[in-house]
């Protein structure tokens, strides 16, 4: 009980508004979980998207190297080759000669058969096996006459493979002239197919800035740190050219585990960083991503920031509802209610005021009982007539729509006074308007008259949307001494710039063409809006008020409709093509009539004087 006397001494208002907080609040909490759980989703969505961006440069680096690998197979599969490094030029009378010739031929097959297929390659060395001397050479112009392959530590590495490609991660070519120049190679020993006895080895070496053709971008974001290291974790790649040929260790410390895969969350520095790892099953190379997490998630962030702000306005916006609805629920009851309590203190003059639904039926009866006392008061109090009729009069006068000209004038030479043009050409619009909707009574006026109230409309509109859309006039001198009905135009260019433009992102385009077709006057408004689909079209021309299904002002198309077809018959009227988020074109047709009207002093020169 004592509850109920609680909820009891609540206000309706109080009640109605905490009736909708406890139906929102539930969608407003959803709403943030929601959010939440999107804002998660995006975040594995891109930190999955950098993992696939290592995983495609390592795919790219493993069919780079396989296609190394199977070029360093054409030795086995070369007669010519297997011939001359099987030969023992020990004993031969022309052995300098001998070797001379083999060592050209052996250049031209490596070039024609080798070269020819990769322009990633910065050189090609043949070696015989017993004595490790040099049988063949491609892309090497000059060499180092004292090198001796025997000195190289990755030699050993080729002869245990037995004849399997070995990669060989990145290291100094110390055969090539001049310098020595960082790269990565692939080598091989090479078997007699018919033996298997070992004659020779082949060594394939790409200079490691090469290897950047493999992969087109190496950052997710701007100052994403990209690294690829060889099987010992050697740096081949980074953007710092110090770092290349270091270890990642000496970098960045023994602190960071760079064999976690695929992501795992890094401190450096004191910067959050997402660290991205994938490894070649082929080659042992990693390619590894450091990505500032503020820079990986910035459009997530953004995002949710976004959505706070408009989940912030939802909220503004619904207490501003729930305000003017729990308002339009308790303000006529109040009002009834104060009404009546006037009535009660002998005030039976009160205006009761016009309510609907359920409050119009209260209204109506209060009005009526209203009535009935008041005609029993008259009959007592006859000398108060006159004086109720005085006071109903003056609550029924209208202003004089000239006083409202005159006070626009003034106001208008007030803005022209202290340079408010915008306020001027605003004033001057309305002005022609309220003047050109109630000057005439006729239904029929000049086109010229027509296009000057929808210039006014459409500057008026312009200062509402502006720089929201632009029009395009394209009107033949000769129609503007014709006539059309008034009020022709202006449904179809609401239309166009309250829907048609509605959430349009590029700028609207609104064409408006006026042209004289043999004994007809054709109008075209055309826009590039949102249009509608076609399936709607046969609603548009009836008048169906069901506006949860339209968004048109199928009201006033209507209208314009009809009143063609009663005043010129039934082969006039509209005709409407539109095309979903691509515009509308209305067109509309009417026969030519002469305008033999004097407007001197009409409409327009009303509205200024």
């Amino acid at each position: 009980m004592g509850y109920v006397r609680i909820v009891n001494r609540i206000s309706l208002r109080n009640k109605l508004v905490i009736s909708f907080i406890l139906i929102l609040l539930p969608m407003f909490i959803l709403s943030f979980l929601s959010i939440g759980m999107y804002s998660s989703e995006i975040e594995n969505k891109l930190i999955n998207s950098a993992i696939g961006n290592n995983e495609q440069i390592i795919n790219n680096i493993d069919n780079s190297l396989n296609m190394l690998a199977k070029l360093s197979e054409y030795p086995l599969y070369d007669e010519n080759l297997i011939e001359i490094l099987k030969r023992d030029y020990d004993g031969l009378p022309n052995a300098r000669h001998v070797k001379s010739n083999d060592f050209e031929k052996a250049n031209d097959l490596l070039n024609y058969n080798i070269v020819f297929y990769s322009n990633m390659l910065d050189s090609v060395w043949l070696y015989g096996y017993k004595y490790f001397d040099l049988r063949g050479r491609a892309l090497v112009e000059r060499m180092r006459s004292d090198y001796s392959i025997t000195s190289e530590e990755w030699l050993d590495r080729i002869i245990s493979a037995d004849g399997a490609s070995v990669i060989i991660g990145i290291h100094y070519d110390n055969q090539k002239l001049p310098g020595r120049n960082l790269v990565i190679s692939v080598g091989r020993l090479i078997k007699d197919t018919l033996t298997r006895e070992r004659i020779g080895i082949i060594l394939i070496n790409v200079d490691v800035h090469s290897l950047e053709k493999l992969w087109m971008d190496r950052g997710v974001t701007p100052n994403t740190l990209f690294y690829l290291t060889d099987e010992s974790g050697r740096i081949i790649f980074s953007k710092n050219k110090e770092h290349i040929n270091l270890t990642l260790d000496s970098v960045f410390g023994e602190s960071v585990n760079f064999n976690v895969r695929p992501s795992q969350e890094i401190m450096l520095e004191g910067n959050k960083y997402q660290l991205i790892s994938s490894q070649s099953s082929i080659s042992g190379w990693r390619a590894i991503s450091i990505i500032p997490t503020n820079e990986l998630f910035s459009y997530n962030i953004k995002m949710y920031k976004i959505m706070l702000l408009i989940g912030l306005g939802v909220v503004i916006l619904s207490i501003a509802a729930v305000y003017l609805i729990t308002t339009s629920i308790t303000r006529p009851i109040y009002a009834l209610s104060n009404n009546m309590r006037k009535m009660g203190e002998g005030n039976f003059d009160v205006p009761i005021g016009n309510y609907y639904g359920e409050m119009g039926v209260i209204g109506l009866a209060i009005s009526m009982m209203q009535t009935k006392i008041k005609n029993l008061i008259e009959k007592i109090y006859l000398e108060e007539e006159e004086k109720r009729r005085a006071e109903l009069h003056a609550l029924q006068a209208q202003i004089n729509p000239h006083f409202l000209y005159n006070t626009m004038s003034a106001i208008k030479w007030m803005a022209n006074i202290q340079g408010a043009t915008s306020i001027e050409n605003a004033l001057n619009s309305l002005a022609y308007m309220m003047a050109y909707t109630s000057k005439w009574n006729n239904d029929f006026v000049s086109i010229a008259d027509e296009i000057i109230f929808i210039e006014n409309y459409i500057s008026i509109l312009e200062l509402r949307y502006y720089n929201k859309f632009k029009v395009h006039y394209d009107i033949e001198p000769e129609v503007r001494n014709y006539k059309t009905l008034k009020f022709l135009l202006q449904p179809m260019i609401e239309n166009a710039v309250f829907h048609g433009f509605e959430g349009l992102e590029e700028m609207g385009e609104l064409h408006i063409s006026i042209k004289k077709d043999n004994d007809e006057v054709v109008f075209k408004v055309k826009d590039n809006g949102q249009g509608f689909d076609t399936k709607r079209l046969k609603y548009i021309l009836e008048e169906d008020k069901d506006t949860t299904r339209q968004r048109f002002n199928s009201i006033g198309l209507s209208n314009v409709h009809k009143r063609i077809k009663l005043h010129f018959g039934e082969k006039y009227g509209l005709d409407i093509k539109s095309t979903l988020l691509k515009g509308t074109e209305v067109t509309i047709v009417i026969p030519a009539i002469p305008n033999n009207t004097d407007n001197k002093g009409g409409v327009y020169e009303t509205a200024n004087r």
